[in-house]
């Protein structure tokens, strides 16, 4: 999920601080959301445009949402897969370029063609509708996923938002770039291993 620019955000992978250069001119977005953004949140960005389609749940409060959305029958959608490490109560945000969007968050998996499934919360912001955003209790090592959608099915565009709560949030699968670097190190790691256990048979023939 990513649109052109830069943003930078730390993820904890395999016990290791890695630094992941996003693309995205998200920076000035995330900046202007409508809640104080904190230092250690997830961030991430999008854009729906172009994307498939589905028909929309409606948004149900605090429960999950349980009725499909007539005017929504064909509106373009994304979604981000996401771990935590730590279970705890997670504020989900995000802020469209203008655009209205409604936002819905899937416990375990997410199938477009049973929009009722496994969706635990929705919302959509008030008249305006383009900083939907709600609080949710998230558990440690379940797979969750975020999808960002239009109002109407005729809404679409690029968008930004974070993720922040007690613990640290993965995207699934691990972005290109963290993968790259976690790799590197274990091969440093591998090789440093097969160095030590060369030099020490060395000394034995010696």
């Amino acid at each position: 999920m990513s649109v052109p620019g830069y943003l930078s955000y730390f993820s904890l992978i395999w016990g290791e601080l890695v630094k992941i250069q996003f693309i995205g001119a998200i920076a000035a977005g995330v900046a202007s959301l409508a809640v104080a953004v904190p230092a250690q949140a997830f961030f991430y960005n999008g854009s729906t445009a172009g994307q498939p389609t589905w028909n929309r749940p409606e948004p149900n409060g605090t429960l999950p949402p349980d009725t499909l959305d007539s005017s929504a029958t064909s509106t373009p959608y994304q979604n981000l897969d996401f771990l935590v490490d730590t279970s705890g109560s997670y504020t989900i945000s995000a802020l469209t370029t203008g655009w209205p969007m409604a936002l819905f968050l899937y416990e375990n998996s997410f199938n477009p063609t049973q929009p009722l499934t496994n969706v635990r919360i929705g919302n959509i912001d008030g008249l305006g509708a383009t900083n939907p955003q709600f609080d949710f209790t998230l558990t440690a090592g379940v797979q969750y996923s975020l999808v960002a959608t239009g109002f109407f099915n005729d809404d679409s565009g690029t968008y930004t938002g974070f993720i922040n709560g007690p613990g640290q949030v993965t995207q699934v699968p691990v972005p290109p770039q963290a993968v790259g670097t976690v790799l590197l190190a274990g091969l440093a790691a591998i090789k440093q291993r097969r160095d030590r256990k060369a030099a020490v048979h060395k000394s034995m023939k010696n």
